[in-house]
């Protein structure tokens, strides 16, 4: 931060030359000369007087830097204005020969078109803003366009871009000052200890920052007992929200992103505010990125659950194809057997024996009956198998974690108690009072097995 040069080479060159890629959306907002812009423009006697005083205008708007001496706009603005004035663009070589002309300009152009020098009292203004602006970004190149931002809403001609950076690296400098103090002042001495000793290197897998870095990647009951195991480690330190007070999202995600880059030794050898600042940010936002990656994790183990077994449905029901089809080709000619019985009048039982054997069709429904799914297109005890892969983690994951819900999804909440207080006091028969009525007609299958959940 303590370079001046804030901005990347790509950056800068997209801040003051990015209006040479306008298309013409972009050159009608900013370059369409009015009436009256074209009739003070028409009161230069010469063509390249007109042309370049018209083309001063134009940049003043935007971007807000006028043309330097011996400098030539860009060829969309030039041909963009020189068609409104129905003049050569080539005359535009002539305006730069004559320096006071271009001083003249600007100064006509700011006293007519009410455009101000960036004297005081608006640096300090600017100052102001930017110190409200970077309490929610840290960026450099947002800082700088919000006061380029600024200044063109106050028709304030801007100063040199590097001012700009300057001003931007001042106030960020300011802001992390204040930030790294203000968290440092609500850190007890225990919390500072805790987080110092994060950096201390052990005999087995190095630091603790380090291993709070190595985020699990396995979508497993393993993977997620290894990403609560972290979380508890990290709210141990014994850090609140309160220690960030009204730190803005985006500014504590910028702080953690600092704790999880920076090296050990590169943590060590910053002062102690802002080390502690730092960690402490990387502590609180990665409970919440763990918390986001087990509960995803889980949600991925259910799915995969899913996929699973219809993929075992659909499976066992393309091996019972023939059988099917045998069964529905059966239940047609029986179909048309029957209604045309009905419709004539005659002996049912006798039109069935004309279609099939009474023998035939007492195993067709058997056989049916043994390949007919549930009506609700879900067979739920298909799901038994994977009892086991969720018992692993869920007793851990409802001990961990606190759920809040709608009124309207209350019995849900109310048999996670239930479940949290039998994993604690390790029960095995579900209670009578537990509720089940969370559970729809279709789970009534795999709900309760012997009272045991």
């Amino acid at each position: 931060m303590s370079s001046p040069n804030q901005l990347s080479e790509q950056q800068r060159v997209s801040i003051l030359k990015g209006h040479h890629a306008f298309r013409h959306r972009e050159m009608v907002r900013y370059w369409m000369l009015s009436e009256r812009d074209l009739e003070v423009v028409n009161e230069r006697r010469r063509q390249h007087n007109r042309l370049g005083f018209a083309v001063q205008l134009c940049l003043l708007r935007y971007p807000g830097w006028p043309l330097k001496p011996g400098e030539l706009p860009p060829p969309n603005l030039l041909g963009y204005v020189a068609a409104q004035l129905a003049v050569d663009a080539e005359e535009i070589c002539e305006y730069p020969r004559r320096d006071r002309t271009r001083r003249e300009h600007i100064q006509w152009l700011a006293r007519t078109y009410d455009f101000h020098s960036y004297n005081a009292p608006y640096p300090q203004m600017l100052r102001q803003h930017l110190l409200h602006e970077a309490v929610a970004t840290d960026s450099s190149y947002a800082l700088v366009q919000s006061s380029l931002d600024w200044l063109h809403s106050r028709r304030i001609i801007p100063p040199a871009l590097a001012t700009l950076e300057t001003v931007a690296r001042t106030v960020r400098g300011e802001i992390e000052r204040t930030t790294f103090q203000s968290i440092e002042d609500s850190l007890t001495v225990d919390q500072r200890k805790n987080l110092d000793d994060m950096l201390d290197i052990g005999p087995s897998r190095g630091s603790a920052l380090g291993w709070l870095r190595r985020v699990p990647r396995s979508c497993s009951a393993s993977g997620i007992l290894d990403l609560i195991q972290r979380i508890e480690w990290a709210r141990e330190r014994g850090l609140t929200q309160e220690v960030i007070g009204s730190l803005s999202p985006a500014k504590l995600r910028q702080l953690a992103g600092r704790g999880a880059r920076h090296s050990v030794s590169h943590l060590r050898d910053f002062t102690d505010r802002k080390r502690h600042a730092i960690l402490a940010a990387f502590v609180l936002y990665v409970v919440q990125e763990l918390t986001d990656r087990v509960i995803d994790f889980h949600n991925r183990l259910i799915g995969r659950m899913f996929n699973q077994a219809e993929k075992k449905r659909w499976s066992t029901f393309v091996a019972s194809g023939a059988s099917v089809n045998e069964k529905l080709h059966n239940y047609a000619r029986l179909s048309l057997a029957i209604t045309a019985a009905r419709r004539e009048s005659r002996d049912v039982a006798a039109a069935i024996e004309s279609v099939i054997a009474w023998e035939t069709l007492e195993r067709d429904g058997q056989e049916a009956e043994r390949l007919a799914k549930p009506l609700d297109a879900f067979d739920m005890k298909r799901f038994r198998g994977y009892y086991p892969q969720f018992r692993q983690y869920t007793p851990k994951l409802l001990e961990t974690f606190e759920f809040e819900a709608i009124d309207t999804l209350q019995p849900v909440l109310t048999a996670l108690a239930f479940l949290r207080k039998m994993n604690w006091e390790k029960i095995e028969e579900i209670p009578h009072d537990a509720t089940a009525s969370i559970c729809e007609t279709q789970m009534g299958a795999v709900r309760f097995s012997g009272r045991r959940h």
